[in-house]
């Protein structure tokens, strides 16, 4: 009956046992409590299932320490069934199965049925954008539909200009040359490599490190970043970048390829997403390297642009130096936690939120 309704709902083409290994595999995986199936519900009519409601495992940290907890995921109901209390039953009863559960929403009905269910929204996730090919995008892409602020402003009157006189080619390449130009960064050393490997055991210090510094973040420790992203040589679609300083690892990011031809929604543009970030906030030197390597990868993977969603207030300066500009923000974070516990930043900008929670970088 999953089988069937994830390949109505999402096209999937998983075989009934492919579905029973992966719910084994989800348990095994579970970096909230080992062994269990993260959570799910499901509507049923007669013989099928007609609405869907998932999780995956994570873990927060509020500043003084980690809590087990489960991203909503996957709230699907058949269309047919829409328009109905099936969406708002089957989160109801998911987020009675954890005390404490996250969700990334875009869909205004989604945030105001989270909201309904005791969720609170803590922000919206910001969106910022670094050309990296301009040449391309001025030749091909309809400046209108790039849906940023700074893109609408200089960029697309630029490219207005350009694409009606024909010189787009010339002027993308003198433009670009300045893109990128690499801040320096003394005494750090990028390594990029689609076969670096990425040890646990130094991530792990890396976290341990990091999280010290932090109000609330998704813990990042080395278990989890290589489940999620692979060890920087063995996932499809991630490249990682890690900072070295003094022969240790100061920083990382994992950097997802664009969608190839193009994202039809930006005129065919390749996007793609750093995905994740992990540095000491305070360490200048190692987030503009990284920083630097993540646009080096992206022009690597061919990606037009690359978009970074990570959510610490204090890496704004940083990202506009190396010439990020503002998009709209539309992904909500939401978070529900037990009526008496206070120990959670109230605001987005506190917490270290990036666009591979949740798996919400698989848009681009």
């Amino acid at each position: 009956m999953l089988a069937e309704f994830f390949r109505v709902a999402w096209q999937s083409t998983a075989s009934p046992d492919e579905v029973l290994a992966a719910r084994k595999r989800a348990a095994t995986e579970n970096l909230s409590e080992p062994g269990r199936v993260p959570p799910a519900q499901i509507a049923i009519q007669g013989d099928r299932i007609v609405g869907y409601c998932g999780s995956l495992a994570v873990r927060f940290w509020n500043g003084h320490e980690e809590r087990a907890a489960y991203w909503a995921k996957g709230l699907m109901v058949l269309e047919e069934y829409r328009n109905g209390p099936i969406g708002f039953q089957l989160v109801k009863d998911l987020s009675k199965t954890s005390p404490l559960m996250g969700s990334f929403t875009v869909n205004p009905a989604s945030n105001k049925l989270f909201a309904a269910l005791g969720y609170r929204d803590r922000g919206a996730l910001p969106n910022r954008i670094r050309p990296l090919r301009l040449r391309r995008i001025f030749g091909h892409a309809d400046p209108a539909l790039l849906g940023t602020s700074g893109m609408r402003g200089v960029v697309g009157r630029a490219a207005r200009v350009m694409q009606l006189t024909g010189l787009p080619t010339l002027a993308g390449a003198v433009l670009d040359a300045g893109l990128h130009v690499v801040s320096p960064s003394a005494g750090v050393d990028v390594v990029t490599a689609t076969d670096a490997v990425v040890s646990v055991p130094e991530l792990d210090a890396l976290w341990q490190r990091t999280r010290e510094r932090l109000p609330a973040a998704t813990v990042r420790d080395g278990r989890g970043l290589v489940q999620r992203y692979g060890d920087g040589a063995s996932h499809p679609d991630y490249r990682a970048v890690t900072v070295h300083r003094g022969g240790s690892l100061v920083g990382v990011a994992y950097v997802r390829r664009p969608r190839i031809p193009g994202d039809p929604r930006l005129g065919g543009i390749r996007v793609a997403s750093l995905s994740d970030l992990l540095a000491e906030p305070t360490d200048v030197g190692a987030i503009t390297a990284l920083l630097a390597g993540s646009e080096r990868c992206g022009v690597a993977l061919t990606a037009d642009a690359l978009i970074c969603s990570v959510t610490y207030a204090p890496l704004a300066a940083l990202l506009k130096r190396r010439g990020y500009v503002n998009a709209p923000s539309n992904v909500h974070f939401f978070l529900k936690t037990p009526a008496a516990d206070t120990s959670w930043a109230a605001s987005v900008d506190q917490w270290w939120l990036a666009r591979g929670d949740s798996e919400a970088d698989a848009n681009f």
